[in-house]
């Protein structure tokens, strides 16, 4: 939970999300964290109304709507 908006993250309940954003999350998830797939996830995430942050170790969280 995003403890400044009271927010769920959304990488903990992906079965709420839609489909499409569903297929986009597995398709990254057997991909390597770096910052560049981080980069073009976050990318395509923004294109379908989501967005999400990512630290140092090119670990996504904080998945929320835009």
């Amino acid at each position: 939970m995003n403890t400044q908006t009271n927010e769920v993250d959304l990488f903990d309940d992906i079965e709420s999300l839609p489909e499409e954003m569903k297929k986009l999350l597995n398709e990254y998830s057997i991909k390597e964290n770096t910052y560049q797939n981080c980069a073009e996830l976050q990318s395509m995430c923004e294109y379908l109304g989501y967005t999400f942050e990512y630290g140092l170790d090119a670990e996504p969280f904080n998945l929320r709507k835009v």
